[in-house]
C-alpha cells in the first residue's frame, strides 16, 4: 500500500499540512506573545509616568505622595510599586511583592525592563475536600525600572512590576489548543487527501485496466474514455493516438513482410521452374546456357531486392552509415543524366538540366547517386514520351533539387502512399518494368539520413514534381 501513488500523495499532503501548521502555530504564538508583552510594557510605562509627578521628599528620602493616593494606579495582589535607592535600599513601596530581589542592572544607568522569577503561593482544592490549601508555584513578574532625577542626579529608581501569570496562562491555552487541533486537522487532511487522490487517480486506473487488455492481436481497440480536457484526459487521448500509430506501424510491417515474401517468392519460383524444366531431359549446351542466364537474371534481381531491404532495415534502426565528403550535386547530376541517356532514349524522354551554379554540400556521393537514380528511373517508368526537367538552387542553408515530368500525374489518393515500401501504382506492377516498389522509399530514407527530405506535388494530366532538400553542412 505504501508504494501506491494514492498513499504517497496523502502522505505528502499531510506532511505539507504539518509544515504549514507548525509555521502557522509558531507565527501565531510568537505574535500573540509579543503583543501581550508589548501591551504590558506600555501599561507599566504609563503607570510610571502617572506616579513620577506625585513623588515627595520626606526626611531626605523620596516617598510616594501621602495625600495623592488616588493618583497611584490601582494595586492588584501581585503588583509591585517601590522606590529603590541607587545603593539597592528600598525607600518606599506598595503591594505584596516588594521583597522580591532587586536586579542589579535595574539600578544602574537608565533602567529598563526586566523579568523576575520567584515562587509564590497558589490556592488548590483537594479532591473530595472542601477546604483549600496552598502550594508553592513558580511565577514571574515583568519589572519596569526608571531613574528619578533631582538636580541632574539620580536619587532613586521607580520600579513597577506586574505578574505575567495571565499572559502565560493565555499562551498555554493557545499552545494546548494548537496541540489538540493540529493532529486532528492533520488526520482529517490525510483522510481527505487519500480520498481525493483516489478520485483523481480513478481514471488512470481505468486507463491501466483497459490498456492491459490491449495486445498485438487487438491494436485496433481504443480506450475512448469520456474524460475532461485535463492532464488525465489528455493522457488518455495521447494513449489512443499512440495506439493508432502502433496499429498503423504493425499494419505497415505486416504489409511489408507479405510484400517482401511475395517479391522474393516470384524469382525463386522462376528459378525453380527453369531448373525443373531443364532437368526433365538432356538439353543442348545452348539451352543450358539460356537457362543459366535466366537463373542469373533472377538471382541478380533477388540480390538487389535483399540489398534494398537491408538498406531500409538499417535506416529503421538508425544504423545507415554515410561516408561524408565535399560534393557538388550539380556536377554529379550532369554526369548521372549523361550516363542514363540510353535509358531516357528507350523511354522516349527528353531530359533538360537547369543547374546554373555549383551545389556544394557534405554528403555520401554513392547514396545520393542512388537517390537520384531512383527518382529519374521512376520518371522514365511513369512519364514516357515526354520531358523531364532537373533544376537546382540554394535556399538559405539547404539546397533544393526538383525533378519534374510532363507525365499523366498522380491522383491525390496515391500521393500519401508514394513513399511506402512496396507501394506501386497499377501501371508499374508488371515484372517487365523491373520495379519492386522500394525505389521511392529508399530515396526518402537516404534523404532523411542526410538530414533532408523529399516531397511530391502532382496534378493529374499536368505532371509530377519531386523536390529534394538537403542541408548544405551535414555533420559526419
Amino acid at each position: 500500500m505504501h508504494r501506491t501513488i494514492r498513499f504517497r500523495m496523502a502522505l505528502l499532503i499531510s506532511a505539507l499540512m504539518l509544515i504549514v501548521l507548525i509555521g502557522f502555530g509558531v507565527f501565531i504564538y510568537a505574535s500573540l506573545s509579543t503583543q501581550l508583552f508589548s501591551s504590558l510594557d506600555a501599561n507599566l510605562i504609563l503607570n510610571a509616568e502617572q506616579i513620577l509627578p506625585i513623588l515627595e521628599n520626606e526626611n531626605g528620602h523620596l516617598v510616594f505622595g501621602r495625600g495623592d493616593v488616588i493618583a497611584i494606579p490601582s494595586i492588584e495582589q501581585d503588583d509591585l510599586f517601590r522606590l529603590v535607592a541607587p545603593t539597592g535600599q528600598i525607600l518606599d513601596s506598595r503591594g505584596q511583592n516588594n521583597d522580591l530581589p532587586i536586579p542589579s542592572a535595574s539600578i544602574i544607568g537608565n533602567g529598563g525592563f526586566f523579568t523576575i522569577t520567584y515562587y509564590g503561593k497558589q490556592s488548590q482544592k483537594g479532591q473530595g475536600q472542601s477546604q483549600q490549601g496552598e502550594q508553592d508555584h513558580q511565577d514571574s513578574m515583568r519589572l519596569y525600572s526608571t531613574p528619578v532625577m533631582t538636580n541632574g542626579q539620580i536619587v532613586a529608581y521607580l520600579q513597577i512590576g506586574h505578574s505575567t501569570d495571565l499572559i502565560q496562562d493565555t499562551l498555554k491555552r493557545l499552545l494546548t489548543l494548537l496541540l489538540i487541533a493540529g493532529p486532528a486537522l492533520i488526520a482529517t487532511t490525510a483522510l481527505s487527501g487519500y480520498w481525493l487522490a483516489g478520485r483523481a487517480l480513478a481514471p488512470i486506473e481505468r486507463i491501466r485496466r483497459q490498456a492491459a487488455a490491449i495486445g498485438a492481436e487487438n491494436l485496433g481497440k481504443r480506450l475512448n474514455l469520456d474524460l475532461p480536457d485535463d492532464e488525465v484526459g489528455r493522457l488518455a487521448r495521447t494513449f489512443d493516438q499512440m495506439l493508432a500509430r502502433l496499429d498503423e506501424s504493425f499494419q505497415r510491417q505486416r504489409r511489408f513482410t507479405a510484400d517482401a515474401s511475395h517479391e522474393l517468392r516470384t524469382p525463386l519460383a522462376v528459378i525453380r521452374g527453369e531448373v525443373d524444366v531443364v532437368l526433365e531431359r538432356n538439353r543442348s549446351p545452348q539451352e543450358y546456357r539460356e537457362t543459366l542466364q535466366s537463373v542469373g537474371t533472377e538471382a541478380e534481381r533477388m540480390s538487389r531486392l535483399v540489398a534494398n531491404l537491408l538498406l531500409l532495415t538499417r535506416g529503421d534502426n538508425a544504423e545507415l552509415t554515410l561516408d561524408y565528403h565535399p560534393l557538388d550535386v550539380a556536377d554529379m547530376l550532369r554526369v548521372l543524366v549523361e550516363q542514363m541517356q540510353p535509358r531516357a532514349e528507350a523511354a522516349d524522354v527528353i531530359v533538360r538540366l537547369d543547374l546554373p551554379e555549383p551545389l556544394l554540400i557534405q554528403a555520401d556521393s554513392d547514396r545520393l547517386l542512388q537517390l537520384f537514380v531512383n527518382l529519374l528511373d521512376n520518371a522514365f517508368v511513369y512519364a514516357p514520351h515526354g520531358e523531364l526537367s532537373v533544376r537546382g538552387w540554394h535556399m538559405q542553408e539547404v539546397i533544393e533539387i526538383s525533378v519534374t515530368d510532363t507525365g499523366p500525374g498522380i491522383h491525390p489518393e496515391h500521393l500519401s502512399h508514394l513513399f511506402e515500401r512496396f507501394y506501386r501504382l497499377e501501371k508499374a506492377r508488371s515484372r517487365t518494368s523491373g520495379g519492386s516498389g522500394l525505389g521511392l522509399a529508399i530515396a526518402q530514407e537516404i534523404a532523411r539520413a542526410h538530414g533532408g527530405d523529399i516531397t511530391v506535388d502532382s496534378t493529374p494530366g499536368k505532371g509530377t514534381t519531386f523536390r529534394v532538400r538537403l542541408p548544405i553542412l551535414t555533420q559526419t
